[in-house]
């Protein structure tokens, strides 16, 4: 595996954790409080479990997008933009890069076909 790869995996991984965890949350919260949830009926341990949500899917996003700034540079793309665009969209933005860049490798590819 190269460095790409275990990166994509390793991020696979985090959002698939990411997305149980909060079905696991909205799940937990329905059976424990019975349908509907106010803000002033859930207890401070529920209340710790979902900052650590929060706090695990910002470092997740704090990841990708410190990613995106180091792989944007190497293609002298606006590493700065991909990072802004990591740090909000998260997973979502990763997967749009390497779609941009499958994209120019696929028309690169296509204009050096067409000029042989």
């Amino acid at each position: 595996m190269n460095q790409i790869e275990k990166f994509l995996f390793i991020i696979l991984i985090l959002s698939v954790l990411t997305i149980v965890t909060s079905f696991f949350l909205d799940v937990w919260l329905v059976w424990l409080y019975g349908g509907a949830v106010e803000i002033g009926q859930i207890k401070y341990f529920t209340k710790g479990l979902i900052s650590i949500i929060l706090l695990f899917k910002i470092l997740v996003n704090l990841c990708v997008a410190f990613w995106l700034f180091k792989v944007s540079k190497e293609y002298d793309a606006r590493s700065w933009g991909w990072f802004i665009f990591g740090l909000f969209f998260g997973i979502m933005a990763l997967i749009f890069f390497y779609l941009i860049r499958i994209h120019d490798m696929i028309s690169l590819y296509t204009s050096k076909g067409a000029e042989t």
